[in-house]
């Protein structure tokens, strides 16, 4: 999963969401978790951005997504969706 993220490969990613014994909050060797890498690597806003963004961070522990809007780590359409969404779990209207 963090592969799939950190090289935007979208249809790894939802692939491997469906399954529940991979973890998308498990840190990699060097302590980032799967949306660390999309973070990083994907801060233009585009289709595939936003849905890597909202289907990682539907998955993602809310506490991970909330310390990284403290910390302002979002850029500001992640922020956006971060504020209107993914804070309420309210995106299965957004990835149909």
């Amino acid at each position: 999963m963090h592969l799939s993220a950190k090289y935007g490969s979208i249809n790894c990613l939802l692939f491997l969401l469906k399954f529940k014994n991979i973890d998308p909050n498990k840190n990699d060797s060097e302590n980032r978790i799967p949306l660390d890498f999309l973070i990083e690597n994907f801060k233009h806003f585009n289709d595939n951005n936003k849905k890597m963004f909202l289907s990682l961070g539907s998955k993602t522990k809310i506490e991970i997504l909330s310390d990284y809007h403290k910390q302002s780590i979002f850029n500001s359409w992640q922020t956006e969706i971060y504020e209107n969404y993914l804070i309420n779990k309210d995106i299965k209207i957004l990835c149909v």
